[in-house]
């Protein structure tokens, strides 16, 4: 999904009515830097807070040879730092819905 996908920020084609109403009754953040066009790092990158490259996945995650002949990892490591948790140690409830790509 991307950014003029949901109604509230332009669309005209299809309705997101839940998902503006999340945004006017919370934040609705217009101005964001994508770390890469890519499913695997840019999850990573958002997940993290970090660059991609820090966790060695700069594309999207293959097979385990395939990951290796790139120089990338096969999946991010489980003790870099994620919002989740951060979230989580203020007290929220977090749960992640639909596809990962992380490994």
């Amino acid at each position: 999904m991307g950014f003029g996908d949901l109604s509230c920020t332009g669309n005209t084609d299809v309705e997101t009515q839940h998902i503006d109403r999340l945004a006017r009754e919370g934040s609705l953040f217009k101005q964001f830097y994508v770390a890469s066009p890519i499913c695997s790092p840019s999850r990573v990158a958002f997940t993290t807070g970090q660059y991609p490259a820090r966790h060695l996945i700069n594309s999207f995650l293959a097979g385990r040879k395939r990951n290796r002949e790139r120089g990338m990892s096969d999946f991010l490591d489980p003790a870099a730092p994620a919002i989740a948790r951060a979230f989580r140690s203020g007290g929220y409830v977090t749960a992640h819905y639909g596809p990962w790509h992380t490994g």
